[in-house]
This record gives C-alpha cells, sequence and structure tokens, in this order.
C-alpha cells in the first residue's frame, strides 16, 4: 500500500478513472477539473501535481492540487489512504523545493477534517474551516414560473459575466481569485446563462461546469443584491439545468454554502435533494 505522487495528467487519469467514475456525483470536482485540463486549461504558471493510494491491486483514494487552490480529496475507499496521506505527501513535495506546500484542503467533511488534523500535527500550521458546503443532487426538475426569460450568454455579455462572476468570488468564496479567463472560456462552450427581467435586463447569472462522466455540476449562480428575491436565481438555475440535461449530461448537481439557508431551499423547491457535506479548511 502507497501513495505515488506527479505531475503528469494522462498518467494520473489512467490510474484514477475507475475510482472517479464509481461515485461520479461526489467527485465532480475531481472530474470537472481532469475534463479541463484535458482541454488545455490552466489556473497559474505554477504546475498542478496528483496523487493515488494503491493498496494491492486497486486505486482507492487519490488527490490533485491546481495552484494556488487548495489540495482536493477525491472520495477514499480507504482508510489507509486518509492515514498516510499526510506524511507521504509531505515527503514528496520536501524532495522538490520547487513544488508549493497546500495552502488548505478542500473533501467531504469528515475526510477533510481528519487530513487536515495530520497535516497540521506534522506542520505545525493551525487548521481553520473557511467555508462548508452541502453537495445536491438533482431528482425531477421543477422550473419556477418567473417574470422575463433565461437565455444562454454570448461574447457580448463577457463584462457582465465576468464582472458578476467576479462579484460572486468576492462574496461567497474564502480566497476570491480573478475568474475573467474561467467566465471567457465558459462563455465559449455554451454553458453560461442569463435571466432577463420583462424589460430584457439582465438581473441573474448561473454556470455551469464541463460535463464529466454523465455528471454536470451548476454554478456559480449569482444574482447583484438589487435583484433578490424574485426568483431569479431559481429561474436561471432551472434553465442551466434543463440545458445540461438536454444537451449531455445524465445527472446534474451543485453546492450550496451551508451558512445560506435562502439558497438550499431555492435549490430544494427546484428538485435538488443533498447528499453530503463539503468542507474547505485552511492551513493558518
Amino acid at each position: 500500500m502507497s501513495w505515488i505522487f506527479g505531475t503528469d495528467l494522462a498518467e494520473f487519469t489512467a490510474a484514477t478513472t475507475e475510482l472517479l467514475s464509481r461515485q461520479p456525483a461526489e467527485n465532480t470536482i475531481a472530474l470537472s477539473i481532469v475534463a479541463a485540463m484535458q482541454r488545455g486549461r490552466e489556473w497559474s504558471a505554477e504546475p498542478a501535481w496528483f496523487g493515488w493510494f494503491i493498496e494491492g491491486e486497486r486505486v482507492s483514494g487519490a488527490v490533485l492540487r491546481t495552484p494556488p487552490y487548495n489540495l482536493l480529496l477525491t472520495m477514499f475507499e480507504s482508510g489507509a489512504a486518509a492515514r498516510t496521506l499526510a506524511p507521504e505527501l509531505l515527503a514528496w513535495l520536501g524532495s522538490s523545493p520547487d513544488r508549493s506546500m497546500p495552502t488548505g484542503v478542500t473533501g467531504t467533511s469528515e475526510l477533510a477534517d481528519q487530513v487536515a488534523r495530520a497535516w497540521c500535527e506534522l506542520t505545525g500550521r493551525t487548521p481553520r474551516v473557511s467555508m462548508r458546503e452541502r453537495l445536491h443532487v438533482l431528482d425531477a426538475l421543477q422550473p419556477p414560473t418567473v417574470p422575463g426569460r433565461s437565455r444562454a450568454a454570448t461574447a457580448q455579455d463577457a463584462d457582465l459575466v465576468v464582472r458578476w462572476f467576479d462579484a460572486f468570488q468576492a462574496e461567497s468564496m474564502p480566497a476570491p481569485t480573478s475568474m475573467r479567463a474561467e467566465a471567457i472560456f465558459r462563455i465559449g462552450v455554451g454553458l453560461i446563462w442569463l435571466h432577463e427581467d420583462p424589460a430584457g435586463s439582465p438581473v441573474s447569472l448561473a454556470g455551469r461546469n464541463l460535463t464529466a462522466v454523465g455528471i454536470a455540476r451548476v454554478g456559480p449562480v449569482y444574482t447583484p443584491p438589487e435583484f433578490r428575491g424574485h426568483g431569479y436565481a431559481a429561474a436561471v438555475t432551472a434553465a442551466c439545468t434543463q440545458d445540461a440535461l438536454d444537451r449531455d449530461a445524465d445527472q446534474v448537481v451543485l453546492f450550496t454554502d451551508l451558512s445560506n439557508a435562502t439558497a438550499n431551499g431555492v435549490y430544494q423547491r427546484i428538485g435538488y435533494r443533498y447528499i453530503s457535506d463539503h468542507s474547505m479548511i485552511a492551513f493558518d
């Protein structure tokens, strides 16, 4: 039993596709990151790196990091993978000074807590929960009746979409980063939807990631403060969800901020149900 670490995306994909596909909804973030990287997507000049845990002839856990973001944990199917990750990863990172240490970890809450505690015990850092999220999966879509219409964003909407992506980051993420490249990429492949009020003015946005292994993940969803309270977010989320189902998705999932009771209620009313809780934990 051991962890293998490296920087080769093809090698990681070959080793972990079966693992990630066994629970595709729970592994949605890892699957969508891999799909984006296979299309050439990069998040910084610093290279991504990967790891997978081999137990006998079976891969039973995997991690990846796309700097500057947290270390992402997939669903682990082995207690040994969780117990040995921190010391083995620390040794591998220490053997190559050009690889930066993770600044935090993201995963299902119980696993993220376990890995964060082990990492901080070894490094002298302090774990701090920066965000708790809830993963939902669509049962049956129930579109709301809301004035106006939803439509796919076009290149002419790019400035607005970038502005709203950045506003979403600033409002809801523990460590916001510019979303310009991501917004423009998603517009180009038809993954951003806008809701317009009856006068034709955009009032809300919903985006989604590339579909991977039949799973599409909606997010971000953003409505400027002055337009909230009218059901626009529910309407544009429903439209984005329906488009995913019409085009290439077998299932649609989304994450909500556990501290936002309003958002959790909105998505339940249009047909989403709870699967699991996830945490982002920073290393202070």
